[in-house]
């Protein structure tokens, strides 16, 4: 079987629809003829490193970026229409703005099954904090989902999702609910292996300054995370609940950097500790020595946190929001899991205290062990479920 896979970005970039795309398709590699048709990448982009590419068919097609995200330049796409020809199934990870109607349209017009991975709606990711913002933020998603991805929707065949929850927590599925399947995703178990000796000297660096717990958060530093919120919640549990000897660690790097630091100094809070990106091999061990990961998201940018997932399997609890299909993927017990309402930091701060009151358990680490080569399955399945219609 051939399939030809259309994803924003290459596979040796790290962000949220790549880490996605990566980790199916390098099992789906083994198992059909699989061609990747990506953009070439532009700006300064966290990358896994070219060799994990290595024995991958890919195209990259030069584009524009536009609000940080690849737009194909049209007289480069009649180059891919070849790739089309050849496939048994054409596979579509969205938003993927542009490139997803012409994928389409053209896998249409030659009789082959499109599956689409919809991985949220597209709200662009600005003034997501502001009235104005929001407002003009809404019409530029308004014109990409008459424009592109309604009709790319209703020319597929199958559409795959993180849960089944954000079927209705999404504006857009609804409408398509019939063609909605849910596949979970999974976690990465080689990467989340680590030493318990390294965990505990990774904790003691970062208890260094005196603080006995540890709240984690590891993800890109842009608005639709939530993160005003952790810096806020920081605050109340300081000043009303009069915790003093717990550290917010925070990995990861993005534009809001600079807004958040400032936020905490306004504070004068001097238990918030940007760490910057943290590396494959520093991942488990994060994720280990918390106390408890938070992930206190806002917007249908976010589907289901894949950070929480992996931090349940390392046997951290974890707290996430009501976004997308996080309530249907982590526990909301008090002990493994938490989930709050979003943008709200007395509720988010009430979560932390109460997860740290609890006794982080070592029994957690089989709450979540679905992995990636499972979901390769699911897609292979329904691959050759298409095939046969």
């Amino acid at each position: 079987m051939k399939v030809v896979c259309f994803t924003p970005l290459p596979p040796y970039v790290i962000g949220g629809i790549e880490d996605y795309s990566f980790n199916v398709n390098r099992y789906l590699k083994e198992k059909v003829v699989l061609s990747i048709i990506t953009s070439k990448i532009n700006g300064n982009l966290e990358l896994r490193g070219d060799s994990c590419s290595e024995g991958w068919n890919i195209t990259e097609i030069p584009s524009f970026y536009v609000l940080r995200r690849p737009i194909p330049q049209p007289w480069h796409l009649f180059k891919i229409i070849s790739e089309i020809k050849k496939a048994d199934v054409v596979q579509i990870h969205m938003p993927f703005p542009v490139m997803e109607l012409f994928a389409s349209i053209a896998a249409r017009a030659f009789r082959k099954p499109v599956i689409v991975t919809y991985h949220m709606d597209a709200v662009p990711d600005i003034g997501i904090n502001n009235p104005l913002g929001r407002a003009f933020s809404r019409m530029l998603s308004y014109l990409y989902m008459i424009t592109s991805v309604y009709p790319s929707l209703l020319l597929s065949k199958k559409i795959v999702t993180n849960s089944r929850a954000y079927i209705s927590y999404s504006k857009v599925l609804p409408k398509f609910k019939d063609k909605v399947v849910a596949i979970h995703q999974g976690v990465d178990e080689n990467k989340l292996k680590c030493d318990d000796a390294e965990v505990a000297s990774y904790r003691e660096k970062l208890l260094e300054d005196g603080f006995s717990k540890i709240v984690g958060f590891v993800g890109r530093l842009v608005p639709y995370k939530g993160l005003e919120y952790l810096i806020e919640a920081a605050r109340i549990i300081r000043d009303e609940y009069g915790y003093r000897d717990i550290i917010f660690a925070i990995g990861g790097k993005g534009p809001e950097k600079d807004k958040l630091q400032k936020m905490g100094d306004n504070y004068s809070l001097n238990n918030v500790k940007f760490l910057g990106f943290i590396p494959d091999e520093e991942f488990p061990l994060f994720l280990k020595a918390c106390d408890v990961i938070v992930s206190p998201s806002v917007s249908p940018l976010e589907s289901t946190p894949i950070t929480l997932l992996e931090a349940l399997y390392c046997g951290t609890p974890v707290i996430g929001t009501k976004v997308g299909g996080t309530e249907e993927c982590v526990p909301n017990d008090g002990k493994r899991g938490l989930i709050i309402r979003e943008r709200d930091s007395k509720a988010l701060a009430e979560a932390i205290v109460k997860m740290l009151d609890n006794k982080k358990s070592s029994n957690f680490k089989t709450l979540y062990n679905r992995t990636w080569k499972n979901v390769a399955d699911e897609y292979l399945g329904l691959f050759e479920d298409v095939t046969k219609s």
